[in-house]
């Protein structure tokens, strides 16, 4: 094929080559987004690991059918399908590491409640023992003491 001839002051210009195709593209948003809400957001219960996950499998998704349709995208819906991946995976561990610190505080309050329950057990155990004594030392007293000493 001949080029047209130039004209003087002009250069000719040829299209760039076609890039591919929208859904390569949208895999790479779409997995940038979800590694980012994943890490930014994760902390938050459910709402973060639940949306990461998400737009991770989102990801996943588009770059396998982006990687199928040719070499042209094929770049972009492979970088899709990792960060997908990269997403599910943060996602996961911040669910995991969620449930594994409910689980240790929740363990802390009950220790906690058992201890104050022991003490106030201690507590009643002693007074009633001062009573006690209080009750043998004075036999013909029909009043209490008020305070302990």
């Amino acid at each position: 094929m001949t080029q047209p001839p130039m004209t003087p002051g002009y250069q000719s210009q040829s299209m760039p080559p076609r890039g591919g195709s929208g859904l390569a593209t949208a895999s790479l948003v779409v997995g940038i987004v979800g590694v980012c809400l994943a890490l930014l957001l994760g902390c938050i219960p459910f709402f973060g690991p639940g949306l990461g996950s998400l737009l991770g499998i989102a990801a996943i998704v588009l770059g396998v059918v982006a990687m199928g349709q040719g070499p042209a995208s094929a770049g972009r819906g492979r970088a899709g399908l990792i960060l997908g991946v990269v997403a599910v995976i943060i996602a996961i561990s911040w669910f995991f590491a969620l449930r594994a610190g409910v689980s240790f505080l929740g363990k802390k309050i009950q220790q906690g409640t058992q201890q104050m329950q022991q003490q106030i057990n201690d507590a009643e155990k002693k007074a009633q023992e001062q009573r006690d004594q209080y009750q043998r030392e004075h036999p013909n007293s029909t009043t209490e003491p008020t305070s302990a000493p």
